[in-house]
Parts: structure tokens; C-alpha cells; sequence
């Protein structure tokens, strides 16, 4: 999910910078991909610093 919003908002980021503030295409291009992969890969930065237990934790019910 955070990929199709990251490459939404790099889209529409990458044409107005083209269009509006006269960026090179090449350069439009390159922020589109910087913010479709820069948000797409926040959940697996994410997961890469947070303990598992503690993730399997949260989905758990308590034990009685």
C-alpha cells in the first residue's frame, strides 16, 4: 500500500516540479522515484529495527 501512495505522490510531485518550477524531466524523474521508493520502503525499514517478539506479541490474544 505505502508504494502505490509513495508513487501517487511522486507523481504528482515529479509534474508539478516539471511543469511549474521548470526541473529537467530527468530530474521530475528521479524525485518520482525517490518518493515511490522512499515511502515503499519505510514498512521494511520498519520491520528491520523493530523486535519480532514484540510484533508477534501485538497479534496475539493473552494466554490465561
Amino acid at each position: 500500500m505505502s508504494l502505490l501512495v509513495g508513487s501517487f505522490l511522486g507523481a504528482v510531485t515529479g509534474l508539478v516540479a516539471w511543469l511549474a518550477f521548470d526541473v529537467s524531466l530527468l530530474g521530475a524523474f528521479a524525485i518520482y522515484l525517490g518518493c515511490a521508493l522512499g515511502l515503499g520502503l519505510l514498512p521494511l525499514v520498519r520491520l528491520a529495527f523493530v523486535d519480532m517478539d514484540q510484533i508477534r506479541d501485538e497479534g496475539t490474544p493473552a494466554r490465561t
